[in-house]
């Protein structure tokens, strides 16, 4: 319909260009991994920016965010940790 736009694979990338990497339930608690979403959450923004020429009020709701998490098989805190990138959209689009 020509006003969808699909974005994928966004990883932690730090600002130096390292990664935030490591494994939730051995190296890694929920506060770093919930840092990790974030990291990808601000790159899907400036690709949404990039996208729209820059204009963020383009974008007029967030329909689905899918995140993959490195974690032990004890580890079931999945939705906490995705939601490092789901609270940072809310942020800077509000909740609705």
């Amino acid at each position: 319909s020509g006003n969808l736009l699909f974005i994928s694979g966004q990883i932690p990338k730090q600002p130096d260009n390292s990664l935030l990497k490591g494994t939730l339930g051995a190296t890694l608690g929920i506060d770093e991994g919930k840092a990790a979403a974030r990291l990808c959450g601000l790159h899907l923004v400036g690709q949404m920016k990039a996208a729209c020429a820059g204009d963020l009020d383009k974008v007029k709701r967030v329909v689905k965010v899918e995140g993959f998490v490195s974690s032990t098989a004890e580890f079931t805190d999945h939705p906490q940790v995705v939601n490092g990138c789901s609270d940072l959209l809310v942020e800077i689009f509000g909740p609705e």
